[in-house]
């Protein structure tokens, strides 16, 4: 299996113009953060926010949460390309940005090293349904690689075990991967995590068809859609069924 590292690209296109089988992404749990002490979303009416690129995820998720409390992202607020959540978090610090969409690692972060940024919202407050990370594909390519599409879903069984039992093995984990982390970085993380759930055991509750659903009735109110689309369609969880079904994650 190859493995192609995108950057601002949509996995999605890649995968519809044929360069990709499958992809990854990530919608965990992130945070607005402004440096010049808002406490809410509407305060960033006029601000300049970092995001990941134009088509990005943490761009959309700030869009979907401004429309929501009555901010037009297309003339409220300006938005610059900067990059990843570490980069993002590196242009508040510097005074780069007044607001990003960041991981919560990064934010705990960069909380120890200043005053001078609040936490605006989560993700998670908005949209509480939201699945945290996806695998997504044409159905075609897991229907005839079900052996790797059920050995995905064990591997996400078994991280998620992990992760709740043991703080030190999620540090160790993830210490390497996070930009800039520290274990006490690292640590606070794990802790909102275990207090908002983000680890589930239960294949519904790891991928919940009703917050896709909530995820794309949002994005459809928010004029990020041109249609209702019926989301729990694509919601396929035989795989992490399977892989529950053999022990995976029960160790």
């Amino acid at each position: 299996m190859d493995i192609i590292e995108l950057s601002t690209t949509s996995g999605i296109r890649e995968i519809l113009a044929d360069r990709a089988d499958a992809g990854t992404h990530g919608a965990d749990e992130a945070i607005v953060g402004e440096s010049e002490g808002a406490d809410n979303v509407a305060d960033l009416k006029g601000a300049t926010i970092a995001m990941s690129g134009p088509e990005g995820f943490s761009t959309m998720l700030t869009r979907l949460l401004m429309r929501k409390e009555g901010l037009d992202p297309n003339t409220d607020a300006r938005f610059v390309q900067i990059g990843g959540s570490p980069e993002r978090a590196a242009a508040l610090l510097a005074g780069a940005a007044d607001a990003a969409n960041i991981h919560v690692e990064d934010w705990f972060e960069i909380r120890s090293r200043t005053d001078g940024l609040t936490s605006i919202v989560t993700v998670g407050e908005v949209l509480p349904e939201m699945p945290s990370d996806v695998y997504f594909g044409l159905r075609s390519f897991w229907e005839s690689n079900e052996e790797l599409a059920t050995a995905l879903a064990c591997a996400n069984l078994e991280a998620n075990a992990q992760f709740i039992q043991d703080k030190q093995a999620y540090i160790d984990f993830a210490l390497p991967i996070v930009e800039g982390a520290t274990p006490q970085g690292i640590g606070d993380a794990w802790d909102f995590a275990v207090a908002e759930d983000m680890w589930p055991m239960a294949p519904p509750e790891i991928l919940n068809p009703k917050g896709f659903q909530e995820l794309a009735d949002t994005m459809l109110d928010a004029g990020e859609l041109s249609a209702p689309v019926d989301a729990t369609t694509i919601v396929d969880l035989r795989y992490l069924e399977k892989a529950a079904a053999v022990g995976c994650g029960q160790s």
